[in-house]
């Protein structure tokens, strides 16, 4: 003879499981609506670099490089930052950043070469810090060094 449980056994059984299903739908509901690193609509606390371009793509050793860099800054934190090259003959070069070098989303920054860099193509890697310290992405770009 089969005994079916007691009506209040049921009940318990049956708010049990309601509660485990209620809680796993709010967990996944909630694990949808936080922000990826991924998700390309949500701002980012540091600058990305787009694009970057050089001028004039041939120079003399120790002369003077313009750096054309498109970026994005969504909270606008590159004002007293600081720029930093590093160029495939071990150099370094830093400049500080200030509202004169920014525009919206473009950054024009110029650095002198070393007198000492070698003839030929020049590696130059291109970081951008913000304020707060922020690393960006890295950039490459080359120049020409004549003789």
């Amino acid at each position: 003879m089969f005994l079916f449980p007691d009506r209040s056994v049921l009940l318990s059984i049956f708010m049990t499981y309601l509660r485990l299903v209620c809680g796993l739908l709010v967990i996944g509901l909630l694990a949808g609506c936080v922000p990826s690193q991924h998700d390309a609509t949500v701002p980012t606390t540091m600058p990305v670099m787009s694009l970057i371009q050089a001028h004039p793509e041939s120079v003399n050793p120790g002369a003077e490089v313009v750096l054309d860099i498109y970026f994005a800054d969504a909270p606008y934190y590159l004002n007293g930052g600081t720029l930093v090259v590093a160029d495939s003959q071990g150099n370094s070069y830093r400049k500080r950043l200030s509202h004169s070098d920014l525009v919206a989303d473009f950054l024009r920054a110029s650095i002198a070469l070393s007198p000492l860099v070698s003839s030929g193509n020049l590696l130059l890697q291109v970081m951008l810090f913000d304020s707060r310290g922020n690393p960006s992405n890295t950039r490459f770009v080359a120049v020409n060094v004549l003789r």
